[in-house]
């Protein structure tokens, strides 16, 4: 696939997502601007790039295909983050479910149009099915595997924690931050509904554009300087 060729499927995945974003953060009361525009569009062709290799892998068909990428992109960009969110935070689980369900439609619609504009390598027939080839290997052989990831992922998450750590101390000595991003804190509980209330669907839309900002902050390892605030 050519440069230019490949370069306007990312700036197309960029512009629908870019879209998707700003009009989530209309929906949350946020006014457009240029930084928010950039934000999008950025965001948007990252994921194509990051995701373009894995949609050239797939032989498929279109619906494994979108699911493929759908799944692990879901999970590592918003559904994780919102599964700490339950246990960090005192944002209702009312809302996190909700949001959850919002926040799958942007990631659908980039990995169904990531699926469409990267087909896969030509491959010659006939394509292993999904099960078929993960089943080349035996289940104890995943396993250790999956493991092995995950315990390399947990000890890089502590190395990043201890150097990261000290820049974003200032946030959580902060009240108005910790009062926004609704981190749990023991020594000034609130009610799960927030200092201001919100209709549901203001509220969805409101944690939808939050969650990516309060991530970057909000979630780190146990050595971070936020520990001392969880519950």
């Amino acid at each position: 696939m050519r440069v230019i060729d490949a370069g306007w499927r990312v700036l197309a995945i960029a512009a629908v997502y870019a879209v998707l974003f700003l009009g989530f953060e209309l929906l949350s009361g946020t006014r457009l601007s240029l930084q928010g525009v950039v934000i999008g569009v950025v965001t948007g062709a990252g994921f194509a790039l990051v995701l373009l290799p894995l949609a050239r892998r797939l032989p498929y068909r279109m619906r494994t295909r979108v699911i493929a990428l759908f799944v692990p992109f879901y999970w590592i960009y918003s559904l994780s983050n919102l599964v700490e969110a339950y246990f960090l935070t005192t944002i209702s689980h009312a809302k996190l479910t909700v949001g959850a369900v919002v926040l799958a439609i942007p990631i659908l619609a980039v990995s169904w149009m990531i699926a469409w504009l990267f087909p896969a390598h030509p491959q010659e027939p006939p394509v292993r099915g999904i099960w078929e080839s993960l089943s080349q290997r035996p289940l104890l052989s995943w396993v250790w595997r999956t493991l092995l990831a995950g315990l390399l992922f947990a000890i890089v998450l502590q190395v990043a924690g201890v150097a990261w750590g000290p820049l974003i101390s200032r946030y959580y000595h902060d009240p108005a931050y910790i009062a926004q991003a609704q981190i749990a804190n023991p020594r000034r509980r609130r009610s799960s509904s927030g200092p201001r209330r919100r209709s549901g669907a203001s509220s969805s839309c409101w944690l939808c554009c939050r969650c990516w900002r309060w991530f970057a902050a909000a979630i780190g390892p146990p050595s971070s300087p936020w520990a001392p605030t969880l519950p």
